[in-house]
């Protein structure tokens, strides 16, 4: 809501999400609002997933939200499983720079099963890694408003099979971004 607020599914630090869907039968996580609102960004918050991998600099609190920490020192952590889910319509702003992820794995080990994932239409970034060594398995990314994948604090994990399709090509709005940092 611009002010502090926005619904998301928050799965904190030793909590685990267990979404599988299939193929024919993907999980859609989307705003609540009537399609008469649709298609539009930043309509709820995100997916936020925290875990307790490797972070650079320590563990600290997630972007977009505050009070809750992530990060410690197992690599194959497992924060549960993420087959065929799409998250669309978030990235719900919540103050002066600061917005929700489609999806953000903080600090998430290895032994988190991601797998045929999408993010549509979100206000911030698909998809960002903030530490952690998640795998992650074809990544659909589409019209996101900032990067489609984004990496920070150390993300030690892989991706493979990614698709990236952005409404514009500004330099504000890139397919891939990845911080560099010192391990």
């Amino acid at each position: 809501d611009g002010v502090g607020a926005a619904p998301a599914l928050i799965i904190e630090t030793g909590a685990a999400i267990m979404a599988e869907g299939t193929s024919s039968a993907p999980i859609t996580f989307t705003s609540a609002l009537p399609a008469s609102f649709l298609p539009d960004r930043g309509l709820w918050g995100g997916l936020i997933v925290m875990g307790l991998a490797t972070v650079y600099g320590g563990t600290g609190d997630v972007e977009g939200i505050s009070g809750y920490t992530y990060g410690g020192s197992d690599d194959t952590d497992s924060s549960g499983t993420l087959k065929y889910v799409r998250v669309w319509y978030g990235g719900a702003v919540i103050g002066q720079d600061n917005e929700i992820n489609g999806i953000t794995f903080a600090g998430v080990g290895s032994g988190t099963v991601v797998e045929n994932i999408e993010v549509a239409f979100n206000k911030d970034d698909g998809v960002e890694f903030f530490g952690g060594t998640t795998q992650v398995k074809y990544l659909s990314l589409v019209a996101n408003g900032d990067d489609s994948i984004d990496t920070d604090e150390g993300y030690q994990g892989q991706k493979g099979v990614s698709a990236a399709a952005q409404k514009s090509a500004t330099a504000k709005r890139r397919r891939t971004r990845f911080a560099a940092e010192m391990v």
